[in-house]
């Protein structure tokens, strides 16, 4: 049986976007590297957020077995 509690506060959770945002810093236009990812999209979706944020432009390229390659292009 579950017991209900009132006024808990919610933690904060990290979802690693630092140390992304860090490696997308580190990148020079034509830079890539290989990531794991259910689809494109879920490949695509926070590494273009972060991309956006930074003024930097990306694509993406499937290349099999659920790796994606991720390049800076601008």
């Amino acid at each position: 049986m579950y017991k209900i509690e009132k006024g808990m506060p919610i933690p904060r959770t990290r979802s690693g976007r630092g140390e992304n945002k860090a490696l997308m810093q580190a990148m020079d236009i034509g830079d890539s590297f290989v990531l794991k990812a259910k689809n494109k999209a879920s490949a695509w979706g926070s590494w273009y957020v972060i991309a956006k944020r930074l003024g930097y432009k990306i694509t993406v390229r499937e290349l099999g077995d659920g790796k994606y390659r991720l390049w800076r292009t601008a």
